[in-house]
C-alpha cells in the first residue's frame, strides 16, 4: 500500500475499568494509539457480497500492522465511533493490518 492512502488520523481505544474513592466503578474508554490509516466506507456491493455477519461491517480502517490491537476495542475517526469488529492482516502487504468496524452512536 502506498502511504500516501494513510490519510486519517484515528485514536484506538480501549475499555477500562477504575475504582473511584467511594467504591463505584468507572468504566471509560482511554487511548491505545493514534495513527494514520485509510478509512473507507463498506460498498453496497461488499454488503451483498457478505455473509450475514458481514452486514453489520459498515466501514473498513487499514493501518500499519500495530500489535495488541483487539477486537473488543474502537476507534474514533473524524467524528465518528466506529467499534472494532475483526482484525485481519492485509493479504496484500504483510506490514498492514485491516480492522472491519460498524459504526456507533457517540
Amino acid at each position: 500500500m502506498k502511504v500516501g492512502r494513510l490519510r486519517h488520523r484515528i485514536t484506538i481505544q480501549t475499555y477500562t475499568a477504575a475504582v473511584a474513592a467511594n467504591g463505584e466503578t468507572t468504566k471509560t474508554w482511554t487511548t491505545f494509539k493514534t495513527v494514520y490509516a485509510e478509512v473507507r466506507p463498506v460498498s453496497a456491493r461488499e454488503i451483498l457480497k457478505g455473509e450475514k455477519s458481514q452486514q453489520e461491517i459498515t466501514h473498513v480502517a487499514t493501518i500499519r500492522y500495530l500489535s495488541g490491537v483487539l477486537a473488543k476495542m474502537r476507534l474514533t475517526w473524524e467524528s465518528r465511533t466506529l467499534e472494532i469488529l475483526g482484525v485481519v492482516p492485509d493479504r496484500t502487504d504483510e506490514k498492514m493490518m485491516q480492522l472491519t468496524c460498524k459504526e456507533v452512536a457517540s
